[in-house]
């Protein structure tokens, strides 16, 4: 992603593409310190444009073409303008050019991560591209 906000789905994602190793590690503790709770919806507030950004990036680079339209009419219903504004926000080309990239030189396609998975669409089909 290019700006901070929804990187992980991107990076889990991935990982499977490439054929990554991934490992459980049951005795890894991880901790995380949280924002108080004044401070945790001003900051999502602050990033929700950035992230709605990223997330119909991620969307249009690995769905199909009636899936991208699934997820435009979800997120359009909620925000029509911050859609609008976010989509706007794209360089022409960037995301049909990162696309064409990443069937390219990845060695898997999405529809094995949603195979490997059951991703499933609102309407409960699997959500191959």
């Amino acid at each position: 992603m290019p700006i901070y906000g929804a990187a992980e789905p991107e990076f889990s994602v991935r990982l499977w593409l490439c054929e990554a190793e991934i490992v459980s590690m049951p005795d890894l503790v991880l901790q995380h310190k949280f924002r108080p709770a004044s401070e945790r919806q001003p900051f999502l507030d602050a990033i929700g444009k950035i992230s709605l950004r990223n997330y119909l990036r991620f969307g249009m680079l690995y769905l199909d073409r009636q899936r991208i339209d699934q997820m435009l009419h979800h997120y359009s219903g909620h925000s029509p303008t911050d859609v609008g504004e976010a989509l706007q926000s794209l360089l022409p080309g960037e995301v049909s050019q990162r696309r064409r990239l990443l069937e390219e030189r990845l060695p898997r396609r999405f529809s094995s991560f949603v195979d490997r998975f059951g991703i499933r669409d609102a309407f409960g089909q699997l959500a191959h591209s």
